[in-house]
């Protein structure tokens, strides 16, 4: 992954592979990073609003950012599941 870009239609994942470059449309993003809670990486005013845009289901926390010692990959695995699920609906998707 070099970059991502947004046009105001969706993401814009762009990536080089062995064989040059190359981009993937995307809806939205999902980021996996490591066994241990770490949540540096969010910006002071996602920090500030964590927990409203959680309430609205525009942030989805899982895994163990979200559930502190239940963290095994089966629970891990269940929450991003459910995640992409509420995405889905938020995003106007049928019930799945």
């Amino acid at each position: 992954m070099e970059a991502i870009e947004c046009d105001g239609e969706g993401l814009l994942l762009c990536c080089r592979d062995g064989e040059g470059a190359c981009g993937i449309a995307a809806d939205c993003l999902l980021v996996a990073i490591g066994r241990e809670p770490c949540l540096d990486f969010l910006g002071s005013n996602l920090r500030l609003h964590r927990k409203d845009l959680v309430r609205e289901g525009k942030l989805q926390i899982i895994g163990d950012a979200g559930n502190g010692i239940f963290r095994q990959a089966a629970i891990a695995a269940g929450d991003g599941v459910r995640a992409a699920m509420e995405i889905a609906l938020k995003l106007g998707g049928s019930e799945a």
